[in-house]
């Protein structure tokens, strides 16, 4: 069944009012939102579900990273393995369905696809109709922490001056944040800006965010291997166990990203150093730098 031109909070009134069961998706976004019995149950295709946890302190980038290994169905591996909590992993969940919400209210009106679904096991996100009606834009449906490059663009895209000026300083190596910061725009034309970017899809993920899931370990000890001669690289060798993430030894150390990045690629190309987990996020790092 389609709703035509409409926005998602018109949509879902009647849904939640009328008690419909099944999913919901947007002609113009790759999101999903699962409804049942007057609520939210879930959205999928916004933001990952364990990246929210993290987000959220419940989990850490290696438990994380476990679970996904482990593979299956995330929600239910986090409960299977005692790492959440039922009622975290609702708080996930409403969260997760928030600030996809969000995200949507940003959109102009679009056509809306409704099919009938089975309905899913608890915990569900469980956002009512009063949720629906007040959430609003914010500053959390911007990943400010993300670190983004200009991607390729196959097609002719309009950008604004505020749009492009923010673009200059998004060279893979800062966050938005930071981005922001260094700009000349001000809070509220910054933050358009960053929201007309990431809708026209001319941003990518850096290879640097791939510090959040990768583990390294020094390589079991060769009288042929040469130890760097850089303090900031045997500093960093002597904060990596084999269980912290990349990232987590960069915070500690307060490096700066780009050198990070090329110490981590420098000291795997030179054979000091092998992955624990994570190798995807070290096969994009070795190709960026």
């Amino acid at each position: 069944m389609g709703f035509q031109e409409t926005t998602a909070a018109e949509v879902l009134e009647k849904l939640l009012t009328e008690q419909w069961v099944g999913t919901l998706s947007p002609e113009s976004s790759d999101i999903r939102i699962h409804v049942q019995e007057g609520r939210i149950a879930a959205v999928r295709g916004h933001k990952q579900l364990g990246d929210v946890a993290v987000e959220l302190g419940y989990l850490t980038p290696r438990q994380l990273q476990q679970a996904l290994q482990a593979g299956g169905q995330l929600g239910r591996t986090l409960l299977h393995s005692n790492l959440l909590k039922p009622h975290q992993l609702q708080h996930c969940l409403y969260q997760q369905a928030r600030e996809a919400l969000a995200f949507l209210r940003t959109l102009p009106p679009t056509k809306y696809i409704f099919a009938p679904d089975d309905r899913l096991p608890l915990p569900i996100a469980g956002l009512t109709l009063k949720d629906i009606k007040i959430v609003e834009p914010s500053e959390a449906t911007l990943p400010y922490g993300m670190i983004y490059r200009l991607g390729a663009c196959s097609t002719s895209i309009y950008l604004s001056p505020e749009a492009w000026e923010l673009a200059r300083w998004l060279n893979g190596r800062r966050t938005i944040a930071r981005a922001l910061q260094i700009s000349r725009l001000g809070k509220a034309e910054g933050e358009k800006a960053a929201g007309e970017l990431l809708n026209a899809g001319v941003l990518e993920p850096s290879a640097i965010a791939g510090f959040k899931t990768l583990v390294i370990r020094l390589k079991p000890f060769s009288e042929a291997r040469q130890m760097p001669a850089s303090i900031h690289a045997n500093l960093f060798l002597r904060h990596m166990q084999g269980e912290k993430t990349v990232q987590e030894i960069v915070d500690r150390l307060n490096y700066p990203l780009e050198e990070a990045a090329l110490l981590v690629t420098n000291l795997h190309r030179d054979g000091i150093t092998e992955v624990v987990s994570g190798h995807e996020a070290m096969r994009r790092l070795l190709e960026e730098f």
